[in-house]
């Protein structure tokens, strides 16, 4: 059971500036380094933080 975690407005202002940063990586790569900030960051711990990256990269097409 995926448990949606909730992100606050500058969660999501740090999610949207890496994005940018990204933008010349393929979709893997992009969901490595997403999650690297997300750790860094301190927005998710752990396997629940790759689910966030992995659903901004691939499910929702790079968008928080």
């Amino acid at each position: 059971m995926t448990q949606k975690i909730e992100l606050t407005p500058a969660d999501t202002g740090i999610i949207a500036a890496t994005l940018d940063d990204l933008v010349h990586l393929g979709d893997d790569d992009a969901t490595d380094a997403l999650f690297v900030s997300i750790l860094d960051n301190g927005i998710s711990k752990g396997s629940e933080g790759f689910a966030l990256a992995y659903q901004i990269i691939h499910e929702n097409k790079r968008s928080v």
